[in-house]
């Protein structure tokens, strides 16, 4: 059963240079009690579509579905009473989202005195057991701290605390272990891994390397556009898209150089986005967009080397 669904979700800037597709007819699926990853080089669109989901930037089509009821088209006060109830996301910067200025339990009595109309001694406990189950130690004495005092991973646990203190059943997590340590990294993940029991969660992140180790299902986007999804399996043992391909070889591994994708993310004016950068780029590539492809083992890919491959 999906949590969370997304249909051909587009979202567009007016530049300089005009009109900007930053994410063009997305289509996903959140299944409830997986972690679903986002992978793709910066300026894929991954971010931009992390907040056109919790409607912090307006798409200019499609949908995301939740109970069957499109969040995009309810108004701002509708979908202020879901953000944090049953959708929260996480940054990727928890320093720049705690206010340097307050202590780490009025973050909290901002968030549940407020919204969920709790009284402070209520509100002090739930926030001592999420801090808790954050694998926080000591909660008492982290509630009367403030940011600065508190370690890069200590600050990611605060946060993730503070998105789960409304009960949220779907999380976004956006490149939640960008600014960590190795060490610290693995228990965030660790962490994430653990709140799927009860919460769905979308997570993006460049490393391909964090989605092995702990994602269900994995989908790689470029330029805006998914170009192939399927088990994380799947995608980083039997890769089938030329990007998946170049973004697993440019990967540092033991004994071998990383091999780097020539060029950088851009969007074409037609046909493939990565056409430009493609080893394997045919006449066509350049111009016709190829078509969403189920192919036999389950995956769908959006490439012209696959457009003859029945389904099934």
């Amino acid at each position: 059963m999906d949590a969370l669904r997304i249909e051909n979700l587009t979202t567009a800037f007016n530049t300089e240079k005009g009109i900007i597709k930053a994410i063009d007819g997305i289509s996903l699926n959140l299944r409830k009690g997986t972690i679903l990853g986002i992978a793709g080089e910066s300026g894929a669109g991954k971010s931009v579509l992390a907040n056109t989901i919790m409607g912090l930037v307006k798409p200019s089509e499609g949908k995301v579905l939740l109970d069957g009821i499109d969040i995009l088209s309810l108004s701002e006060d509708e979908m202020r009473a879901i953000r944090g109830k049953r959708i929260a996301m996480i940054g990727q910067d928890p320093s720049s989202a705690l206010n340097p200025f307050l202590r780490i339990s009025t973050e909290f009595f901002d968030v549940m005195t407020i919204h969920e109309k709790m009284k402070k001694t209520e509100a002090l406990e739930k926030a001592r057991k999420l801090l808790h189950s954050a694998g926080l130690p000591e909660p008492e004495r982290i509630l009367r701290m403030y940011p600065h005092q508190l370690s890069g991973g200590m600050k990611q646990r605060v946060m993730i605390a503070i998105a789960l203190s409304m009960g949220a059943d779907i999380l976004i997590a956006d490149e939640p272990t960008a600014s960590l340590d190795a060490t610290t990294e693995r228990q965030i993940l660790n962490l994430l891994v653990s709140l799927k029991e009860k919460r769905s969660i979308l997570l993006i992140t460049h490393s391909l390397d964090v989605l092995e180790s702990i994602a269900d299902e994995t989908a790689v986007i470029y330029s805006g556009t998914i170009v192939e999804k399927g088990t994380t399996e799947q995608i980083l043992k039997t890769p089938k898209h030329p990007y998946t391909k170049g973004l697993i070889d440019a990967i540092p591994r033991p004994g071998s150089l990383p091999i780097p994708i020539a060029g950088s993310c851009k969007r074409e004016d037609s046909g493939c986005a990565f056409s430009g950068r493609c080893p394997l780029r045919m006449e066509i590539c350049s111009q016709h967009k190829p078509k969403n492809r189920k192919l036999r083992d389950g995956r769908e890919i959006a490439c012209h080397l696959f457009q003859e491959e029945r389904d099934g």
